[in-house]
């Protein structure tokens, strides 16, 4: 039983490997908040980043996933308040200082907890890893706790990483306005190509 578990897991872990390990929205925001603000002071919206994700998680085992498919004038309006907030949070940073020396505000909790629900990417996603990726899972209960499980902690470890690349980043190349413009174009041009595919 253990074995046959273990083997039924594995897609699901390389499927979200993929999807929350490669360079997105949530991720190039991360990068530029931790090359603006450093890593400690993007905490909050990495808190906020999992927590958005993991309540749309929930809520899409619970059926929202199924509204959202059927209602394409619902999955369009989430794409384009999606862009402008990414955009606008990306645009935040376009002429920070360097993290030590700042007093503005950085990302927060609030921020991110709004990320995740508003992009049509993490929608994809856990709509197909709960249609594609769970169906071998006897009861509901023992898929919501898997699929929890699995994006949480791949989430919090590729998040953490990103934000820590973003301020090694920062830090390294001294944290020059230059930087912080390249990293907010790359983050609104992550934002455009996924509201456009």
């Amino acid at each position: 039983m253990f074995n046959e578990t273990s083997v039924e897991l594995i897609p699901l872990v390389i499927f979200v490997l993929i999807m929350v390990g490669t360079p997105g929205p949530a991720n190039l925001l991360l990068m530029s908040g931790g090359a603006s603000f450093g890593f400690q002071r993007c905490l909050p919206f990495i808190t906020g980043l999992i927590l958005g994700k993991s309540i749309l998680n929930i809520s899409i085992g619970f059926g929202l996933g199924t509204f959202l498919m059927e209602n394409n004038a619902v999955q369009i309006s989430f794409k384009l308040i999606s862009a402008i907030f990414m955009i606008y949070l990306a645009l935040k940073t376009w002429n920070r200082v360097p993290a030590k020396n700042s007093e503005h505000p950085t990302f927060s909790l609030k921020q991110g907890l709004l990320i995740h629900p508003l992009s049509p990417k993490s929608w994809v996603m856990l709509v197909l890893a709960w249609t594609e990726y769970s169906s071998s899972y006897e009861t509901f209960t023992v898929k919501l706790l898997v699929l929890f499980l699995v994006f949480f902690l791949i989430q919090i470890t590729f998040h953490t990483i990103y934000c820590i690349l973003g301020a090694v980043i920062g830090t390294i190349l001294n944290n020059t306005p230059y930087l912080q413009k390249l990293m907010t174009c790359l983050t609104i041009l992550a934002v455009l190509i996924a509201l456009i595919f």
